[in-house]
């Protein structure tokens, strides 16, 4: 996605300065129409790479340091157990941390509960 976007910004760049540069002559709607096009086609990439390149770059990460370690649907004992991950399992963290539990994204996608004595930040 970020190849695209930048694939797209750039021709969106070199379309709108020939479109100014040549604003006058007969050139100037072949330009006009691709620098819109390019532009449109910037915004619409940046709507998919933006979050992707969020994620990979800023998410924070937390490691399993215990084996065989139990991801809960809910926060606490009593939810169902999602999966079992072995020690060093890096996962997604996600914002709710109530002191005793930690909420992750597993590597599905699917939302889950580690307990925060199981796991530490990266």
């Amino acid at each position: 996605w970020m190849a695209l976007f930048l694939i797209a910004f750039t021709a969106a760049g070199v379309l709108g300065c020939l479109h100014f540069a040549w604003a006058r002559g007969g050139r100037s709607l072949w330009t006009r129409r691709g620098f819109l096009a390019a532009g449109a086609a910037t915004l619409v990439i940046a709507l998919f790479a933006g979050p992707k390149y969020r994620e990979y770059h800023f998410a924070e990460r937390v490691v399993l340091i215990s084996d065989m370690t139990a991801v809960r649907s809910g926060p606490g004992v009593k939810f169902n157990e999602l999966e079992r991950f072995r020690a060093g399992t890096i996962l997604t963290r996600l914002p709710y941390d109530d002191g005793a539990w930690t909420e992750v994204r597993l590597p599905d996608g699917r939302k889950g509960f580690v307990e925060n004595s199981a796991v530490e930040r990266l």
